[in-house]
């Protein structure tokens, strides 16, 4: 049933709001899948670059904090305000997991040359 979540909502008896949030909700979802490679990977250089554990937890929680944003207003969200709401979210947690990167490779560039 997970794969055929659409076709499930749209034969239950749900109001079309209700159905359109389901769909949203599967959405973000899928949103989240494709961008935990990226926060995993990210802690994973920090770790490697041994970057100090507050600026890997403040990246988590910033991270964290910025899907549980990004997945209200992808689901609950049905204006232009909460589209770009939902964009600088997005933008908010992947800029962390960036800003470790650029840390992580600071860090190895000082320790080659």
């Amino acid at each position: 049933m997970p794969r055929k979540t659409r076709e499930f909502v749209s034969e239950c008896q749900l109001t079309p709001k209700d159905q359109d949030r389901f769909q949203r909700a599967e959405a973000a979802n899928d949103n989240g899948f494709v961008s935990l490679p990226f926060f995993a990977a990210a802690i994973v250089a920090g770790n490697l670059a041994k970057l100090p554990n507050k600026t890997l937890n403040n990246v988590a929680a910033l991270y964290i904090g910025s899907r549980i944003a990004f997945n209200m207003l992808y689901i609950f969200g049905t204006t232009n305000a909460s589209g770009i709401a939902r964009s600088v979210a997005w933008l908010a947690g992947m800029g962390g997991c960036l800003s470790l990167f650029v840390q992580a490779g600071k860090t190895f560039q000082k320790a080659i040359f």
